[in-house]
């Protein structure tokens, strides 16, 4: 669905403004539409409440329909809203970043943030509402969240930017700017690790593991070449001699049959044989695995990958 698009059902302006309204309360009772905020409904079949997108897009073009003026959206709502992987814990607050000086307070299911230097803040239109652009949105979180959805956020602002460098340069001033403030060291720790290759939110995740952990960082999706030809992996040492690879479920989306299910199967075994071939090593990990970090943990042990550095925690 579109969340952009679908239609918000208020009442007529001309009756009873943004009251409470017995017809739409009662189509709602008959399971016709579904209530949003107060006053602000959708149609039943349009609502989708396990999609973390659609109900933060929902909430927010709501919100802003009772508004009297322009909000703001930002931290994870602006994430859900622009489409970057949200992950982690998160309840359905909408969180808005305040421009004005007046003082707001958390109340009716929004959580204000303010800020000292209003005119630094990087804002975008998606649709009708008004959003942190991706690279403001990563240095919110990265001050306020846990490094892994901070982490798995900045990843892909960067790798969808086309330019990794160029935003985490200006992620570097904008921190220079901020001073001491209240997140910056921690954001600072975050954002420094992020190198913008990881394809997917495992490789990201994978990538934030091993720097807790002590291990050697990897280069990122390394060629290999075998005699089944060239295959690119996710994570590689010592020129490919060890390599590793994130295995998440999206290499097995679109498949409708279990002939399809076999077929890729197969490929992927033949895949495999191949790398292991060419690799001293060859270790290979779950979401469920780099969640807990004790997947990888054990798998690049064996595998003889350098672990230099004692572990630290940046899971806050």
């Amino acid at each position: 669905m579109d969340a952009l698009r679908t239609p918000l059902v208020t009442p007529d302006p001309r009756s009873r403004g943004w009251g409470v309204e017995p017809r739409l309360d009662a189509r709602a009772r008959a399971g016709e539409l579904v209530r949003v905020r107060r006053a602000v409904y959708v149609p039943a079949h349009e609502w989708v409440p396990d999609d973390r997108v659609a109900v933060a897009t929902l909430g927010a073009r709501a919100a802003q329909a009772r508004a009297s003026v322009p909000l703001v959206f930002s931290h994870a709502t602006a994430a859900l809203i622009l489409g970057l992987p949200v992950v982690g814990a998160h309840d359905r607050s909408l969180h808005v970043t305040n421009l004005t000086a007046a003082a707001r307070r958390t109340r009716h299911g929004i959580v204000w943030h303010s800020t000292s230097r209003p005119e630094a803040i990087e804002v975008q239109t998606q649709g009708d509402l008004t959003v942190t652009t991706p690279r403001q949105t990563a240095l919110d979180l990265a001050r306020s969240a846990s490094a892994v959805t901070a982490f798995i956020v900045a990843d892909a602002v960067a790798h969808r930017s086309g330019n990794p460098a160029e935003v985490r340069e200006w992620w570097v001033q904008r921190l220079g700017e901020l001073g001491p403030a209240r997140g910056t060291r921690r954001a600072a720790s975050v954002l420094g690790l992020v190198t913008g290759l990881a394809e997917s939110p495992l490789e990201s995740l994978s990538l934030l593991r091993m720097h807790e952990l002590g291990f050697h960082l990897p280069e990122q999706q390394i060629d290999v070449l075998t005699r089944r030809g060239l295959f690119r992996l996710d994570f590689g040492w010592e020129g490919g001699a060890i390599a590793g690879e994130a295995d998440g479920r999206s290499k097995y989306g679109g498949i409708e049959s279990a002939a399809q299910m076999e077929q890729r199967l197969w490929e992927e075994k033949l895949r495999h044989d191949a790398v292991r071939e060419k690799a001293r090593a060859y270790p290979r990990w779950t979401w469920d695995d780099a969640w807990l970090g004790s997947g990888p943990e054990r798998a690049l042990l064996e595998a003889g990958v350098p672990r230099p550095h004692k572990p630290v925690r940046l899971s806050y």
